[in-house]
């Protein structure tokens, strides 16, 4: 049995989607959602499999609640719901953890079977996009972001999945306020992360850690 959340802002699609994949035998709909927080709170109340969430809701939108519900609960996986993509958005979802991208207008069938495969661990992406996408996506996992993660491994040392994050983002050059946006987390909390980061590493501050850091990419 399948536990899926739906998020969506809408109320008619919200409700007929749970009145759709509530009659498949092997799908349970333990909740519904309206915004991304709801959507969030609801995967940490009842762990849900997936969670077939639309892309633009208020109040926190699909591709943030996606970011803080792959944080919290890895196992967890995120459909994201459009009624229309474009290529960088697709690529902006798959490298935030989503599982794969629905499009609205697909028929009943069509997304129950999306739901499945991605619970046997498919990458569900809309056709018109395979195989130009999926390249694409593929040269952005061999960018500078996956190099600080080899220089890390490197060092020998163990990051959290949130640690990690700050510090992509202090090798990117960003200052600590831009991080905290980036990743809607207060100020103090984004010093407390790089405090633990020098302390790991054993440097005192930020100039020294990129030092560190970037030496040892080769």
């Amino acid at each position: 049995m399948l536990k899926v959340i739906i998020a969506d802002d809408h109320p008619v699609i919200r409700d007929g989607f749970s009145i759709i994949l509530s009659t498949e035998k092997e799908i349970e709909v333990v909740g519904t959602a309206q915004n991304g927080n709801e959507a969030i709170s609801l995967v940490m109340k009842y762990k849900p499999d997936i969670v077939l969430m639309d892309l633009y809701m208020p109040e926190k939108n699909g591709l943030e609640a996606l970011k803080e519900i792959k944080y919290a609960k890895e196992e967890t996986k995120v459909l994201i719901l459009s009624s229309m993509v474009d290529e960088d958005v697709v690529i902006d979802c798959l490298s935030n953890g989503a599982s794969g991208v629905l499009l609205k207008d697909w028929g009943t069938d069509k997304i129950i079977h999306a739901l499945k495969a991605s619970a046997a661990g498919q990458l569900i992406i809309p056709e018109s996009f395979s195989s130009k996408l999926i390249g694409k996506w593929i040269n952005q996992q061999t960018s500078p972001v996956n190099d600080i993660r080899k220089m890390v491994e490197k060092l020998e040392i163990s990051l959290s999945n949130r640690e990690e994050e700050v510090l992509i983002k202090v090798m990117e050059g960003k200052k600590n306020g831009d991080i905290a946006q980036e990743l809607f987390l207060s100020v103090g909390t984004i010093k407390n992360y790089t405090s633990s980061i020098y302390k790991k590493i054993g440097v005192t501050n930020r100039d020294e850690l990129i030092e560190v850091v970037g030496n040892n990419d080769n």
